[in-house]
């Protein structure tokens, strides 16, 4: 938000922030904003780094999958 809109906002005291649409209101405004795609779908979907990772099982899996050698198993004592 531009220095203007962050002051009316201060003033206003409370806003609603709709971040399907990107805008806040307040005061009988309604003020556009700009976010990073990731971060807005993060957000719109309750993901954290945790289940990011999670989302990705299948692929982490493959992974180890195809780094796994033949060889001695050692444990710690």
């Amino acid at each position: 938000l531009g220095e203007d809109d962050v002051r009316a906002l201060g003033a206003a005291g409370s806003a609603e922030v709709d971040l399907e649409a990107c805008e806040v209101r307040f005061a009988g405004r309604t003020v556009a904003f700009e976010i990073e795609a990731d971060l807005r779908h993060r957000r719109l979907n309750g993901l954290d780094d945790i289940a990011l990772t999670l989302a990705q099982e299948g692929a982490i899996a493959g992974f180890e999958a195809g780094r796994e050698r033949v060889g001695p198993v050692t444990t710690a004592l």
